[in-house]
């Protein structure tokens, strides 16, 4: 059987997880708030290649869960004005 999606509820799921990665564009960092402050320095990702090193890295994290690096995927080709597909 077919459950009905609570609209409000996802979107309520996705402001909490955009509300975790904070881009400050004085010093060009992206911190996520997730279990401590982690910053990400995004002069150190100048193209894609750089972009999967850090996947990689967060990656291994165990404190990253796997929507979070599909947001961070998404706001760094954001900052960066890249493309994802």
């Amino acid at each position: 059987m077919l459950e009905l999606v609570d609209w409000s509820k996802v979107d309520a799921e996705v402001e909490a997880l955009q509300k975790k990665f904070i881009y400050n564009p004085k010093l060009n960092t992206l911190t996520l708030h997730i279990r401590y402050p982690y910053e990400i320095d995004l002069d150190r990702i100048q193209n894609y290649h750089d972009l999967v090193g850090w996947i990689h890295h967060m990656a291994g994290k165990i404190w990253i869960e796997r929507d979070h690096i599909g947001y961070l995927i998404e706001r760094i080709c954001q900052i960066k004005e890249w493309r994802i597909y």
